[in-house]
């Protein structure tokens, strides 16, 4: 049985061995194979080799300012949640304890700043009354000179009512004088008293700032070997020691202040009702002593015209007594028992009367006239002069005091960003807030048993406190975590990316993190090819690290400016080949994908549906005929054909053919 198949073999091998040297000896080494024509869609793409790259990174930016204790690495592939980055809290510790001490230091000055204001109000409001008063009088002034006096006994009149007035009030005066200087007796102790306790307290705020201080410089991680670091925690020790024995010593004597204001405050507070009822009786009474004082001035001016007026009832008597004896006279004369001389006597002293009358008269209608035009005119310019001059006072008052609460309003400032740095760092570290319920805590316990409103509120922070480090326990803001997957990037500075130990400031970008959901297809296409794409064309592409996985997209944008083909090569020399990138977008996103992965792209340059197609080796061209060959064979037949190329491999048939129809295509042997 060997034997005959080792003889089959032969033959078989002796046989193939004939017709090859048969086919090589005739020369003819071609034959046809069948195709059909068939009715479908025909495609034009362009292949091009991408890139998958990330698009519109996710920026991760630190939200406070610190020194790295650790970052991740370039390239590290990150999940939601994972660690990104961890900032040392020790510097916001440090400010938070240093922004409290210019909080307590600006409270102080901004006390100050108040307490200047006072006195300046005091003292320039001195100075607006004063201007005022003058200005009172002016228009005292204005109002005799511009009203008549009554006249008759107006005068003794009010001569009755002011002398006892005037009699009681000084008496009243006397009396509020010395209430008055009592009360301020017992306001400038009170505010001595006030000064020592407060003094008190802010020496026991700011001890406990210096201690929260040390204690954090005492209670930071130190390295034993290194001396310098040890040093500087045992002098830190040494200084929290010494200051808790100094605030023990200044809260010893605490209580003892707070009863000396208390008493202090007692006392001014008692003596103030009787002094504020005495002013209020001197401003009524003086109020009633001035009206009388204008109304008698007023009165003066007419005492004149009241002594011309009772001259001229004289002088109006006398002439009706001359008038009486002449007309006696003259009945005497005709009895021849007055002389012509005696008669002529009584009728010249009646002429005199009537003369001395119309002179009196006279006298009358000039008292009784008002005070002259300029007179009036001067008084009522003097007036008016003296009010600018009081509100100029004013002005001046008020531009003095707007200065000083433009400081107020400063210090104001510094205080509330002090309190937002307070506010800010202690939002969401947690041994930041710890560190404030400590010296809130201690701020309670130094106030006294009557500081309700600031007990209250006090105690409002403290809860917020406490609920604010219940809800950032988990999330301290010093811990940076990935807020979605993807490849992270660290930011370049200085020609190197982040490190653990650089110093990063608030909102400063440290790195990017490029989602795998997030990403695109770069793909470089020849110059030649670029004129034939657009955007929104459909793309095939195929990711062959996925197993051959086929993924469907579009073309969302073409670059404008091309690049040399080996534009990122060190070599000096170009390839004179200029490529134009266009960008893909994926239809759906697989998560398996990652940046940096190879795909195969087919580019949609033109589809066309419902058409016969032909592989375009089945198509013959002889100038400018076009056919195929039909038929057998061994016979085959020429037919022409219309149509055109369309594609890499493909021929639109137009006319020539029928669907289904078989063409012959010419093939060669390999062998």
């Amino acid at each position: 049985m060997k034997r005959i198949a080792l003889i089959l073999v032969g033959i078989v091998v002796l046989a193939s061995a004939s017709g090859l040297l048969w086919r090589r000896a005739g020369g003819d080494d071609t034959f046809y194979d069948t195709v059909v024509v068939r009715r479908g869609s025909s495609r034009a793409v362009l292949r091009e080799i991408g890139i998958v790259t990330p698009r519109d990174p996710v920026l991760v930016a630190v939200p406070v300012e610190g020194t790295l204790e650790w970052i991740v690495e370039e390239d590290t592939w990150v999940d939601v949640g994972d660690r990104l980055y961890v900032i040392n809290d020790d510097d916001a510790l440090k400010q938070v304890t240093e922004a409290r001490t210019s909080l307590l230091a600006s409270r102080q000055e901004l006390e100050l700043a108040r307490l200047r204001r006072e006195h300046a109000g005091r003292h320039e409001q001195q100075k607006v009354d004063a201007a005022r008063r003058i200005a009172g009088l002016e228009r005292i002034r204005h109002t005799i000179l511009a009203t008549p006096p009554q006249g008759g006994r107006r005068l003794i009149e009010l001569h009755e009512q002011l002398v006892p007035l005037e009699k009681a009030n000084k008496a009243l005066r006397r009396e509020y004088e010395r209430a008055q200087d009592r009360y301020q007796k017992l306001q400038d102790a009170y505010l001595e008293a006030y000064d020592a306790w407060q003094q008190q307290k802010d020496r026991l705020l700011q001890l406990q700032a210096k201690i929260d201080e040390h204690a954090v410089r005492v209670e930071a991680e130190v390295d034993e070997t290194v001396p310098e670091q040890v040093e500087a925690r045992d002098e830190a020790a040494a200084r929290l020691a010494e200051a808790k024995a100094r605030m023990e010593k200044v809260r010893a004597a605490l209580p003892e202040r707070a009863a000396a204001r208390d008493a202090a405050r007692a006392a001014r507070d008692a003596a103030q009702p009787p002094r504020d009822d005495l002013r209020r009786q001197v401003a009524q009474r003086e109020e009633q002593e001035r009206k009388l004082y204008i109304e008698l001035e007023i009165e003066k001016r007419g005492v004149e015209l009241a002594k011309v007026q009772i001259n001229r009832r004289i002088a109006r008597l006398t002439l009706e007594e001359n008038e009486r004896k002449l007309r006696e006279g003259r009945a005497t004369f005709e009895s021849g028992a007055l002389s012509a001389a005696a008669l002529e006597k009584l009728d010249s002293d009646v002429v005199s009367a009537r003369d001395e009358l119309a002179v009196l008269d006279e006298q009358i209608r000039i008292a009784a006239r008002p005070a002259p035009a300029e007179e009036l005119t001067e008084a009522r310019l003097e007036m008016e002069q003296a009010e600018m001059k009081a509100a100029r006072a004013e002005a001046a008052r008020d531009l003095a005091l707007a200065a000083i609460d433009e400081q107020i309003a400063l210090l104001e400032a510094q205080i509330a960003e002090a309190r937002h740095t307070v506010e800010y760092r202690s939002a969401h570290f947690p041994s930041v807030i710890e560190f404030n319920i400590r010296f809130l805590e201690k701020r309670l316990e130094a106030l006294d048993e009557d500081e309700t409103a600031s007990r209250d509120a006090i105690e409002q922070e403290l809860a917020a406190q406490r609920g604010q480090l219940a809800r950032v326990r988990d999330n301290p803001p010093n811990v940076g975590r990935a807020g979605s997957a993807g490849i992270v990037k660290l930011v370049r500075r200085w020609g190197r990316t982040y490190h653990a130990g650089d110093r990063v400031h608030a909102d400063h970008v440290i790195m990017r993190i490029y989602p795998n959901l997030n990403l695109d297809v770069i793909v470089s296409v020849n110059e030649s090819d670029v004129r034939r794409i657009r955007a929104g064309m459909a793309v095939t592409m195929t990711v062959p690290a996925l197993d051959g996985a086929v993924l469907s997209g579009s073309v969302t944008r073409v670059a404008g400016v091309g690049r040399d083909k080996f534009h990122e090569s060190d070599n000096a020399a170009f390839a004179g080949v200029t490529e134009f990138e266009a960008r893909v977008a994926f239809d759906a996103i697989s998560e398996a994908l990652r940046p940096g992965m190879t795909v195969v792209s087919e580019i949609e340059l033109e589809r066309v549906d419902d058409v016969l197609i032909l592989p375009k080796g089945a198509v013959r061209r002889a100038g400018d005929r076009t056919y195929v060959l039909i038929g057998d064979r061994g016979r085959p037949r020429e037919r022409d054909v219309d149509g055109r190329v369309h594609g890499d491999d493909g021929f639109i048939v137009e006319r020539g053919l029928a669907e289904q129809e078989q063409v012959l295509v010419e093939r060669r042997s390999s062998l």
